[in-house]
């Protein structure tokens, strides 16, 4: 410990008018410490004077104003709180093509994702962790894929506590679909609701719901802008929880606490974009063996939930995430200020 006291000199004054709230820090990271007793030490030591620098130092700013932790990636360190209802290769090597139109001509390959992605040993393996941004050299390589040909695919992410969800980013090795819908939970998956309708075309894919610009901001829409046929690769859908053409005065409101909090995410593709080729169930030269959605990565930005408390957070009780292995993620626990305890 008296490492990590040579790392807090800059944080000396404010340590001392502070006192009372930097000895409950303490405690918290010696809980942690407990918890995780069979890990290395030195990377423990990292985290708790990370943790005690960042946090006792800002906590200055929360101490007179409201605060809040700062938006990250919410899928980092969740691999295992991430599914796919479809997963090509899953149960052994699957074919699939992709076609190059301007010499036409169909090139096939194999999906074998019965083991984890390696660059080296397992290179054909497309499961849904792969879509997890990690920015190395080779993440154009890997991605996750559907089967052949099946059109209604989820993929869903279980969070370990109630989040603050800002925006998501999809960016697609295929076609983006023709049509799709993202949905929210805020009771660990027991109820959904709809965030957004996307189709190619909203009344044919969509008819019950409105196109064109929402009036306020938790109406629901079918917004057709990201569904086209190009591009044909790295093309985006991105969702924001609030529309920034709506000016909100106040983000505690019961409307505005349904649209930005969340315990789960599911994004449900119900069309394939199919180029004109419509028979999908007819043998004639497989065409189902070239569509099938893909995805090279899926952002989900967001923070730790905490009512405007607390601008730091720590990993929730028996969470489910690599919570000490992954850099950058986004833990579920606040740091309590203000006279205020729990959970969020």
């Amino acid at each position: 410990w008296l490492g990590l006291y040579a790392n807090l000199k800059e944080c000396n004054d404010f340590y001392i008018k502070r006192k009372q709230k930097f000895q409950r820090l303490i405690k918290i990271c010696f809980h942690y410490i407990l918890a995780m007793k069979k890990r290395n030490m030195q990377e423990l030591q990292l985290l708790v004077t990370s943790l005690l620098v960042a946090t006792v130092c800002g906590q200055d700013e929360c101490s007179v104003r409201s605060c809040h932790p700062p938006l990250g990636d919410l899928m980092v360190g969740r691999s295992a709180q991430i599914s796919a209802t479809s997963t090509c290769g899953i149960d052994g090597p699957q074919k699939y093509c992709i076609i190059g139109y301007l010499e036409n001509e169909q090139k096939c390959f194999m999906c074998d994702s019965r083991y984890p992605y390696n660059r080296y040993n397992n290179p054909n393996s497309h499961q849904i962790e792969n879509i997890i941004t990690t920015f190395e050299p080779d993440r154009k390589l890997k991605w996750w894929q559907s089967e052949n040909g099946v059109e209604h695919v989820s993929i869903q992410l279980d969070l370990e506590a109630l989040f603050q969800f800002s925006h998501l980013v999809l960016t697609f090795k295929t076609f983006r679909p023709a049509a799709m819908l993202v949905e929210r939970s805020k009771d660990n998956g027991r109820t959904w609701k709809v965030f957004r309708y996307f189709a190619q075309d909203c009344r044919a894919a969509f008819p019950f719901v409105s196109e064109g610009l929402a009036n306020r901001p938790e109406d629901v829409i079918c917004d057709s802008r990201y569904s086209g046929t190009e591009p044909s690769t790295n093309g985006e859908v991105v969702l924001k929880a609030l529309d920034p053409s709506f000016q909100i005065d106040n983000p505690y409101t019961p409307h505005i606490q349904e649209l930005i909090t969340l315990t789960n995410l599911r994004i449900n593709f119900t069309r394939l974009l199919t180029l004109g080729d419509t028979l999908l169930g007819r043998r004639k030269r497989n065409p189902q063996d070239k569509y099938y959605y893909a995805l090279y990565e899926m952002v989900v930005r967001g923070s730790c939930f905490c009512n405007g408390h607390a601008s730091q957070c720590m990993p929730a009780d028996q969470t489910r995430g690599d919570v000490f292995s992954e850099t950058g993620m986004v833990h579920g626990r606040c740091v309590c200020q203000h006279n205020t305890e729990g959970l969020n």
